[in-house]
């Protein structure tokens, strides 16, 4: 009678498919993980701005002007709650503002750049965004 023997190990073949399914795997989860990771960076600014815009316009209501606003003394703070952020005021008049988001810190963002907001709720994006606001926002 003939025995047959039983490898217990796995060949160089299977080891190799295995870490190249790996590799494969890898390359597509990373650059989608990090996506969303920046989109939810963007989400905590979209809600900052829309904040700080409804505290403007409390400004405006006892004020009659949106001038002498500032960002410190509205929110308490310049920068968003976990500091991916810095907000300001860019352009602020009697009735007329706009707001912005630019990433800080050890966060950069080349999709959407700077987030801006106006006293009219129209949403951008400056600083050399390569995405659309739409897409930003």
């Amino acid at each position: 009678m003939c025995k047959r023997r039983h490898n217990k190990g796995v060949t160089l073949t299977e080891l190799m498919f295995v870490v190249a399914v790996a590799a494969l795997i890898t390359m597509v989860a990373i650059p989608t993980y990090d996506s969303v990771v920046k989109r939810t960076k963007r989400t905590e600014a979209h809600g900052a701005l829309v904040d700080l815009a409804n505290r403007m316009e409390k400004h405006f209501y006892s004020a009659n002007s949106y001038v002498g606003a500032s960002v410190a003394t509205l929110m308490g703070s310049t920068t968003t709650e976990s500091g991916y952020y810095q907000l300001q005021i860019s352009a602020a008049s009697a009735t007329a503002y706009t707001l912005q988001a630019q990433p800080t810190g050890n966060f950069s963002d080349s999709e959407c750049q700077t987030l801006t907001l106006d006293q009219a709720g129209n949403k951008g994006v400056t600083g050399g965004a390569t995405k659309a606001a739409s897409e930003c926002w």
